[in-house]
């Protein structure tokens, strides 16, 4: 599920998103 941290980032929802699903994920 990392993709999905890369592709809110991309977006730019990596605050939210971004950063809640890398750190629970990665």
């Amino acid at each position: 599920m990392r993709f999905l941290g890369e592709v809110f980032a991309a977006t730019g929802l990596k605050p939210y998103l971004g950063g809640i699903n890398y750190g629970a994920y990665e």
